[in-house]
């Protein structure tokens, strides 16, 4: 169905590119004026973009008091990042037992942002399922975590680092090297997750 409000699509891609953007600290509440001031709208296509992204699990909503970012905890952290391995796992499970063994489509990196690259690479992971649900998951495991991968410290993890071994193993077509660099990844999270939700409650760093 084509879509018949492009404002409010635009809205909507604004407002949720900030919250996802770590901006908006855990446990904050949203400032819904200053989101119509900056994007030029009203409080209900507004408010209508909150709503959807409570949908997303992006926010939750207060009654009488509005939209928050939700806590981030160490359990919530270990949860969403352990989510994004299955996926990831059950993308390449398939992709390696599938009755005919296709060559890996080419890589796109189209962006030198390390959070942003490392997206692509896992949703192009996720696209070896040939499963629409598993990318869509994929997707949505990206919004949920990219708050926390534009947290600090860049001391704990390479990023640029860990999009050269993806690419590097991608370009190899080697499915088992694909996995050993998702648990590698995913490890090095779940090793530092105190201080994972301990930078969640700083403003972004930038990278």
């Amino acid at each position: 169905m084509p879509n018949r409000n492009p404002r409010q699509a635009d809205l909507y891609t604004a407002i949720k590119a900030e919250i996802c953007s770590g901006q908006l600290l855990p446990g904050h509440r949203v400032d819904m004026a200053g989101l119509g001031n900056r994007y030029s709208a009203s409080p209900s296509p507004v408010r209508n973009v909150l709503n959807r992204l409570v949908g997303e699990g992006l926010l939750e909503v207060h009654p009488n008091d509005g939209f928050y970012r939700p806590v981030v905890t160490e359990q919530v952290v270990r949860e969403q990042y352990s989510w994004n391995r299955s996926i990831m796992l059950l993308a390449l499970d398939s992709a390696d037992t599938a009755p005919v063994q296709k060559p890996l489509p080419p890589l796109t990196i189209t962006t030198e942002d390390a959070v942003a690259a490392i997206e692509q690479v896992f949703t192009a992971v996720a696209g070896l399922s040939d499963s629409r649900k598993t990318v869509d998951e994929m997707v949505a495991s990206n919004d949920q975590l990219r708050a926390l991968r534009r947290q600090k410290p860049a001391t704990l993890f390479d990023r640029s680092g860990e999009v050269s071994a993806f690419t590097a193993a991608w370009s190899s077509g080697d499915i088992t090297a694909l996995r050993q660099e998702v648990l590698a990844y995913h490890d090095r999270r779940l090793a530092h997750i105190s201080q994972i939700v301990a930078y969640a409650y700083q403003p972004t760093s930038g990278h």
